[in-house]
C-alpha cells in the first residue's frame, strides 16, 4: 500500500474493519518486517517461511546486542559470546514465531534497551541517549502493545537498579532524556491508541480472576534452567515446553555469581544487581497470585488488562541470563582453589538438578532426557555437557569448548522449536485459501466453535479469527476482541478474545437480520463441535457449503453485501435492536440512534455501483427522495464522508456498522478512514528525530 502511494490505516479483514494503529497493531510501521519479507522473497522461499526467517534475522540481532551488553560490564569475549547465543536463539523467540510475529523482535529488542539504558547512566551521549529513544519507540512499532509496555518497564527497572548498584542512585535521571524522546518517537503509535483506549473496556482495571488463569506455575524454573526439552510442567504444552529453555551453562552460572559474588568489580556487581532484580521481579509476575507482585498492580487501568502474566518470562530470563553470564566471568577470573571449588559445586549443582527433574517426572513421556528424537537426545546431550563444561570455566580448553558448544545446542533448539512451531501453528492456517472453504472474500466470516489444542497440536481449519487476515477471509470477529474493541462493538457482537462469540448468544445470531445486514454470510464450525454441526446443518435458512477433514462452512444466502441502501429508517432503541437481532426487522432496515420517529422514502433509494477497498470506498446512489447508505464497516471516528462532495457526517447504524444519509438527488458518496491522532503523532515523532 506504500508503494502504491497509500497509507494503511485500516485492516479490513478482522472485526468488520480494524483501525490499525488505534487498536495498537501498528507493525506496519516496523521497517524491519518489510525487510525480511524481502529477505524471504530474494531467497526464493516460500511466503510461510517469513516467521522463520525474521527469527533468524531477530535472533541475530538479540545475539549481537546481548554481547555487547555483556562485554560492556566486563564478561571476557568467550563467555559473552557463549551467553548471547543461548539468549538470542532461545526456545521462547522461536517456537513461538509462526504465531506471534512480534515475538522475535520484541525479545531481540531488550537487549539494546538494556545496552542503551547502561550506556545513559555511565556516560551519557547524544549517541547513548538517541540509541535508547530508538530502541524503546521500536518495541512500540513491533505492534503488540502487552510486551511494549512490558519492555518499557523493562527498561525502567534496569535503570534504576544499575545506577542503584553503581551507588550512584541520582545517576538514573541520565536516562530520562532516552525515555523521552522514545516517548515523543512512539507517538503516531500512542496517540491514536490513547484515543482508542478510551472507548474500550480496557480503560477499566481488571478482576484477579481473570489473570490467575494466564498465570505460570513454578514449575517453569526447571524449564528456564536446565535442558528439559519435554516436561509437563502444568502450564504449557509438555511437547513444547523447550521453548522457554536457553542453554545448558545458565544454571552454574547462577550458582557460580551467588558464590562468587563478593568477588566482583563495579560494573559486575552492578550487573547482578540489576539481573536478579531483572529475573526475580519478572518471575514473581508471571506467577500470578503466587508471586505475590502481579495483584498489587491490578488497579491501574491499561496495564491491569494486559491479562497475560506468562509473558513476562521471556523478560525474566534476559535478568537471568545478565546473572549467570557474570558468575561464568566471575569463576573464570579466579584461578586459586575457591575458584575452583566453585567450579566443582556449579558442576555438581547442576547435574544434580537435572537428576532430580528425572527422579521427580520419571515417566519418559514427560521429562526432557528422553524426548524421543534424535534432535532432543542431541539437544539433551549438548545441555549436560554444557552444564558440566559451565562449571570448569577457569580453564581456558573449558570456555573455548563452552563456546563451540553453545551454538550446536543453540541450533538444536531452533530445530526443535521450529519443527513444532510449524507442526502447531503454521501448516493449518498457510494452507487453507478461501477456494477451499468454498468462500467469496465480497461476505464476511463468522467462526462458532473453539479450536482443539489436543489433535496432533493442529488447530481447526479454519483457524478462528487469524486466518480471516493471513488469508484475507473477511471475518465479523478477530482476536483480541475482548477489552481490546470499543464498547459499542462488543455491545452488538459480544466475543471472547479469541473472536469466537459467546455460546450464549451465538445460536440466536446465526442467520438474523442482524448479521444478514452486517455481511455474515458463512458460518465456520470444528466438525468435532456436534452440536453446532447439527444446529446448522438443520437451520432453515442455512447450507452446507463445504465439509472437511477438520472443519465445515455453512452459507446464508440471505446475507446483505458489504454496502446496501435502508428501505426503512427506525430510530435505534434498545426494543428495534432485539427485533433486529431477532429477525423481527427485516434486514435492510437502519437504525439510526437520535432519530424520534420513523422515516421511509416514498420513492426507496437504490445502491448503482460500488467500489470498496478496505479503508477508502465509492458508492453511485439513486436516491430521488433521500435515504441511508449502509456500509458494512466498524464506525469509528475516523471514517469520514462526502456525498457529491460536500463533507457529510458517518453514522452508527444498527449499533456498529457505518451510514451516511442521503439528501434528495444524491448520486455519488465517497467514504475514507484516517487514524485519529495519527497526523500529530507523526509531528511529534519528527521534533524528535529533529
Amino acid at each position: 500500500m506504500l508503494l502504491d502511494g497509500r497509507f494503511p490505516h485500516l485492516n479490513p479483514h478482522q472485526h468488520l474493519g480494524e483501525p490499525l494503529h488505534a487498536a495498537m497493531q501498528c507493525g506496519a510501521l516496523y521497517l524491519p518486517y518489510t525487510l525480511c519479507l524481502l529477505l524471504t522473497k530474494l531467497l526464493g522461499l516460500p511466503t510461510a517461511a517469513f516467521p522463520l526467517v525474521s527469527a533468524a534475522v531477530h535472533g541475530s540481532a538479540s545475539s549481537w546486542g546481548w554481547m555487547r551488553l555483556l562485554e560492556r560490564v566486563g564478561v571476557r569475549p568467550e563467555l559473552a559470546a557463549t551467553a548471547a547465543i543461548g539468549a538470542g536463539l532461545g526456545g521462547f523467540g522461536l517456537i513461538w514465531a509462526p504465531l506471534w510475529l512480534f515475538t522475535a523482535p520484541v525479545l531481540a529488542l531488550l537487549p539494546w534497551i538494556a545496552w542503551t539504558t547502561v550506556a545513559c547512566i555511565e556516560a551519557p551521549s547524544a549517541r547513548s541517549t538517541g540509541g535508547l529513544a530508538l530502541a524503546l519507540a521500536a518495541v512500540l512499532f513491533v505492534g503488540y502493545p502487552t510486551w511494549g509496555v512490558y519492555a518499557w518497564l523493562f527498561g525502567l527497572v534496569v535503570a534504576v537498579t544499575w545506577a542503584a548498584g553503581m551507588g550512584a542512585l541520582r545517576s538514573v535521571l541520565r536516562a530520562a532524556p532516552g525515555f523521552v524522546l522514545g516517548g515523543l518517537l512512539a507517538a503516531p503509535f500512542l496517540l491514536p491508541a490513547l484515543l482508542f483506549l478510551r472507548s474500550t473496556p480496557r480503560a477499566e482495571a481488571l478482576a484477579l480472576e481473570e489473570v490467575l488463569r494466564r498465570a505460570a506455575s513454578p514449575t517453569v524454573l526447571l524449564d528456564l534452567l536446565l535442558p528439559v526439552l519435554h516436561h509437563a510442567n502444568g502450564f504449557i504444552g509438555p511437547r513444547i515446553s523447550v521453548h522457554l529453555h536457553v542453554a545448558g551453562w545458565l544454571v552454574p552460572g547462577l550458582l557460580l555469581a551467588w558464590w562468587l559474588r563478593r568477588r566482583a568489580d563495579t560494573p559486575l556487581r552492578a550487573a547482578l544487581v540489576t539481573g536478579s532484580a531483572v529475573g526475580l521481579g519478572f518471575l514473581l509476575l508471571s506467577f500470578g497470585r503466587l508471586g505475590g507482585l502481579l495483584p498489587l498492580t491490578l488497579w491501574v487501568p491499561v496495564w491491569s488488562s494486559f491479562r497475560w502474566p506468562f509473558k513476562f518470562l521471556p523478560f525474566a530470563l534476559a535478568g537471568l541470563v545478565i546473572v549467570g553470564a557474570v558468575g561464568l566471568e566471575l569463576v573464570a577470573r579466579t584461578g586459586d582453589g575457591r575458584g575452583r571449588v566453585a567450579s566443582l559445586v556449579g558442576a555438581v549443582g547442576a547435574v544434580t538438578g537435572l537428576a532430580v527433574q528425572g527422579l521427580l517426572f520419571a515417566d519418559p513421556r514427560t521429562t526432557g532426557v528422553t524426548f524421543g528424537s534424535g534432535f532432543g537426545v542431541l539437544a539433551a546431550g549438548t545441555g549436560l555437557l554444557g552444564l558440566i563444561l559451565a562449571g570448569a570455566v577457569h580453564d581456558v580448553r573449558a570456555r573455548r569448548t563452552l563456546l563451540l558448544l553453545a551454538p550446536v545446542h543453540a541450533l538444536l533448539l531452533v530445530g526443535l522449536t521450529q519443527v513444532w512451531g510449524a507442526r502447531a501453528y503454521l501448516a493449518p492456517w498457510g494452507q487453507t485459501p478461501a477456494e477451499v472453504l468454498g468462500i467469496d472474500e465480497d461476505h464476511r466470516i463468522l467462526p462458532l466453535s473453539e479450536f482443539p489444542f489436543s489433535r496432533t497440536g493442529q488447530f481447526e481449519q479454519y483457524a478462528v479469527g487469524h486466518s480471516a487476515s493471513a488469508n484475507g477471509w473477511s471475518s465479523a470477529t478477530g482476536t483480541k476482541t475482548e477489552g481490546l474493541m470499543p464498547s459499542w462493538y462488543l455491545d452488538v457482537l459480544p466475543t471472547d478474545h479469541l473472536g469466537l462469540v459467546r455460546p450464549e448468544v451465538s445460536r440466536p445470531l446465526v442467520a438474523s437480520s442482524l448479521l444478514r445486514g452486517l455481511a455474515v454470510r458463512w458460518y465456520a464450525v470444528g466438525r468435532g463441535d456436534a452440536a453446532m454441526v447439527r444446529f446448522l446443518t438443520e437451520h432453515p435458512a442455512l447450507r452446507t457449503r463445504n465439509l472437511l477433514e477438520e472443519s465445515g462452512v455453512f452459507e446464508d444466502p440471505g446475507a446483505l453485501p458489504r454496502a446496501w441502501v435502508a428501505r426503512r429508517v427506525l430510530p435505534l432503541t434498545d426494543e428495534t435492536m432485539a427485533a433486529l437481532r431477532t429477525s423481527q426487522l427485516p434486514p435492510d432496515v437502519a437504525l439510526v440512534p437520535d432519530m424520534d420517529a420513523e422515516r421511509s422514502p416514498a420513492r426507496p433509494a437504490s445502491l448503482l455501483d460500488s467500489w470498496i477497498d478496505g479503508q477508502d470506498a465509492r458508492f453511485t446512489v439513486d436516491a430521488p427522495d433521500g435515504g441511508v447508505l449502509v456500509f458494512a464497516m466498524t464506525w469509528s471516528p475516523g471514517w469520514q464522508a462526502a456525498v457529491d462532495g460536500r463533507p457529510a457526517r458517518v453514522l452508527r447504524v444498527n449499533g456498529l456498522a457505518c451510514g451516511v444519509a442521503l439528501p434528495p438527488g444524491a448520486t455519488r458518496v465517497e467514504m475514507r478512514y484516517r487514524t485519529a491522532g495519527l497526523g500529530p503523532g507523526f509531528a511529534l515523532a519528527g521534533l524528535a528525530l529533529l
